[in-house]
C-alpha cells in the first residue's frame, strides 16, 4: 500500500522501492527538469521542534515534487476542524482503553492459561519453518536498507512487514527459552497486530489501490503494462501477497491456538495509533503523502479515519472466528 510516486531510480533495479511506478522511473531515467528544480535539502531534526517553522517543512507540501499528483489542498494548509477535534478523541479513547486493560485483574490479562498446546520445540518441523521464514524475511529486509529504499520503511506496508518479521524471530527464540514470560508476552502481543496489518495490506493493496491505479491512474496500455510488470516483481509480491500467508501460518498454524481477547485488540490499536501519529506528525510535515485519503485537511477524514477502526473491529471478529474453528 505504497504511494504512486517515489524516489526509486531504476525500473529494473532490484533495490527499487515498493512505492515506485514505471512511469516515475522512466521520468527519472530521462531526467525531469521540474523535479531537479524542486530538489531541496532534507529538513533537520531540530526543524520539527522549532516553533518558528511552519507545520509543513517542504515547499508546496510535496517532498521534492514526488507528491505533486496529490491535490494541493490536501498537501498543505490548515487542518480541518473535524481533524482537530477527532484526533484528540481517538488518542484519549485508545489510551483509556489500554489503561483499563492494564488495570484489569492479572488473571484476565495473562495469556498463560489460554494457549491450547505449546510452541514448537527447537528442531521440530514447525520451528524449522519459522526459522526459514525469519531468515528469508531478514534477507528481503537487507535488500531494502539502501539510501534509495530506506524511505519505504515509513509506509504502513513495511510497518506490517516488520511486525511479521519480529514475530517470526520471537517464534524461533521463545522455544529456546520457554520459561521467559517476557518473550511469551511479546510474541502474544504481536499475534493480532500481525494478522490485522497483513490483512489490511493484502486487501487494500490488491483489491483497492492496485486496481484503482491501474484503471484510473494509468492512461494508456503501455503504462498499464509497465505498471503490472513492476508491481508483480518478486519483492512486491512478497510484501503484498505472500505477507498474508506468512501471517496466517505463523499466528495460527505454528503457534498455540487460542481465542483473541480485548488485550489483543488493545495491542493492535496502539500500533495503529502509533502509525497514525507518525503519518500525521512526521510524514505530513515532510510532504510525503503515501495515503492522501487520510489527509487531515478535509472533513472527510472523519470517514477515512473511522474506517480504520471499522477494519480492525471487523478483522478482530473474523480472525477470532477462524481461530475458534481451527481450535476445534
Amino acid at each position: 500500500m505504497a504511494s504512486r510516486k517515489s524516489c526509486s531510480s531504476s525500473e529494473d533495479d532490484p533495490q527499487a522501492t515498493p512505492g515506485s511506478t514505471p512511469h516515475n522511473i522512466a521520468s527519472e531515467k530521462q531526467g525531469d527538469p521540474q523535479r531537479e528544480k524542486k530538489h531541496h535539502a532534507f529538513p533537520n531534526l531540530t526543524d520539527f521542534f522549532d516553533r518558528t517553522k511552519p507545520w509543513v517543512l517542504v515547499p508546496d507540501g510535496s517532498y521534492n515534487g514526488f507528491f505533486d499528483w496529490v491535490p494541493e489542498k490536501l498537501r498543505h494548509g490548515q487542518w480541518s476542524i473535524v481533524a482537530v477535534i477527532y484526533l484528540p478523541f481517538i488518542i484519549t479513547t485508545i489510551s483509556a482503553g489500554v489503561l483499563w486493560a492494564y488495570l484489569r485483574p492479572q488473571d484476565d490479562w495473562s495469556w498463560k492459561d489460554e494457549s491450547n498446546g505449546m510452541y514448537p520445540e527447537p528442531g521440530s518441523l514447525r520451528w524449522c519453518y519459522n526459522t526459514f521464514i525469519f531468515l528469508w524475511i531478514s534477507f528481503l529486509n537487507s535488500t531494502m536498507l539502501t539510501k534509495s529504499t530506506m524511505w519505504s520503511w515509513a509506509t504502513y506496508t513495511l510497518w506490517s512487514w516488520t511486525t511479521l518479521w519480529i514475530r517470526h524471530g520471537l517464534s524461533v527464540l521463545f522455544p529456546l527459552f520457554p520459561h521467559s514470560q517476557i518473550l511469551k508476552s511479546c510474541i502474544e502481543y504481536l499475534r493480532f497486530p500481525c494478522l490485522a496489518t497483513a490483512s489490511i495490506t493484502f486487501l487494500v493493496w490488491n483489491f483497492v489501490l492496485l486496481p484503482g491505479i491501474y484503471f484510473f491512474g494509468m492512461k494508456d496500455a503501455e503504462k498499464k503494462k509497465e505498471f503490472l510488470k513492476f508491481m508483480f516483481t518478486w519483492k512486491l509480491v512478497q510484501l503484498h501477497i505472500f505477507n498474508i500467508y506468512y501471517a496466517i501460518t505463523n499466528c495460527i498454524f505454528t503457534s498455540p491456538v487460542r481465542l483473541l481477547n480485548y488485550n489483543d485488540f488493545a495491542a493492535a490499536a496502539v500500533q495503529a495509533l502509533a502509525y497514525v501519529l507518525w503519518y500525521l506528525c512526521v510524514m505530513d510535515r515532510l510532504g510525503i503523502h503515501t495515503y492522501p485519503v487520510f489527509s487531515p485537511r478535509t472533513p472527510w477524514c472523519l470517514v477515512s479515519w473511522s474506517m480504520i477502526l471499522v477494519f480492525y473491529i471487523g478483522l478482530f471478529f473474523f480472525w477470532n472466528n477462524i481461530l475458534e474453528k481451527v481450535g476445534n
